[in-house]
């Protein structure tokens, strides 16, 4: 969803994706700080770390995309890449964050809101 976003909002201002997703990746940065009420620095710099190789990445993965025509597939095979990403992505962050070491901005975003606003349930129950 936040790549995504950053996406359309690169489309939208003549800003590079990467960049895009860097600049956002900032705003999260502040918006945790705030959210925490004082400036974590070592969960910040864990931030950066972690944000600023996938801002580049994502976009160079992006470009490459681009470059050899999977923006163009057919939509069958389109579809079944679709899904098999997907799987992987959620594999993948679903890994990442039961590791908790180091978060991207947005990834730590939701913790903080779990853990500060819903005692750390996942579940919101009225």
């Amino acid at each position: 969803m936040w790549t995504a976003s950053a996406v359309n909002l690169s489309h939208l201002f003549p800003v590079s994706l990467g960049n895009m997703l860097l600049l956002e990746g900032v705003a999260v940065v502040a918006v945790n700080a705030v959210l925490l009420r004082h400036a974590d620095w070592h969960r910040m710099l864990g931030n950066f770390c972690f944000m600023i190789p996938f801002s580049y990445l994502v976009s160079g993965l992006a470009s490459l995309m681009v470059k050899f025509g999977i923006t163009n597939l057919p939509l069958i095979p389109a579809v079944i890449l679709d899904i098999v990403g997907i799987m992987m992505i959620a594999t993948g962050i679903s890994i990442y964050q039961r590791i908790n070491l180091i978060l991207h901005p947005n990834d730590d975003l939701m913790q903080i809101i779990r853990f500060r606003f819903f005692h750390g349930n996942a579940l919101w129950r009225s």
